[in-house]
């Protein structure tokens, strides 16, 4: 294939199913180079909405999440999330179908590296200003608070930091946070809801 044609969507549908493919393989030891070729791919949009199309693509790197995966390969996958966040479409369906929240807390409220809180935050922040929908934010602030994001961001507020973008992430995120508290209680119930019907897990 000539490298200046446009990639067709049959093309797309093998390149995905290959890379979810292998990143379910155990013990595969070119994830990091799989993830590394995800994330340069989702950074066009076009791309974004074909490898939602791909049936339990989310699913896929959320399960990988539930696995112990060194921290560049957690970075690679949450940087692919975020990418994906960018997209209005996805983040108001596929993103309430697979709510990466739980999974990416988890992650996150352990953290030690700075570029995973990072991309973490990145991802947070854009799950909370990407929507349109009023209701798809609650539903991740909600589930944010859930799942002890709220706390963590609290003490990394204690931090300094030399990134001034994270520093950001974390003010916006708070004040978001602070807000939405008096909305929380009377919106709780709606969203439990929402995920019994949808499947989605709570935290732990």
């Amino acid at each position: 294939m000539n490298a200046n044609e446009p990639i067709v969507d049959e093309e797309l549908d093998y390149f995905f199913t290959r890379f979810l493919n292998q990143l379910t393989e155990p013990e595969n030891e070119y994830l990091q180079n799989v993830a590394q070729c995800l994330m340069k791919i989702l950074r066009e949009e076009v791309f974004r909405q074909k490898f939602v199309e791909i049936k339990d693509s989310l699913g896929v790197i959320i399960r990988v999440f539930g696995e112990e995966i060194v921290f560049q390969l957690q970075y690679q996958l949450i940087n692919c999330l975020w990418l994906l966040s960018f997209t209005k479409n996805i983040v108001e369906t596929s993103f309430i179908q697979f709510n990466p929240i739980p999974a990416v807390s988890h992650i996150f409220n352990e953290a030690i590296k700075d570029k995973v809180i990072r991309i973490a935050l990145a991802l947070f922040r854009n799950l909370i200003e990407v929507p349109e929908d009023k209701d798809v934010v609650s539903q991740f602030l909600l589930s944010m608070i859930q799942c002890k994001v709220s706390k963590t961001i609290e003490l990394l507020g204690n931090k300094d930091f030399d990134d001034p973008e994270l520093q950001e992430d974390l003010e916006v995120i708070t004040k978001k946070l602070d807000e939405s508290v008096p909305e929380i209680s009377s919106f709780d119930e709606y969203i439990q809801e929402v995920r019994s019907s949808s499947g989605v897990e709570p935290c732990a």
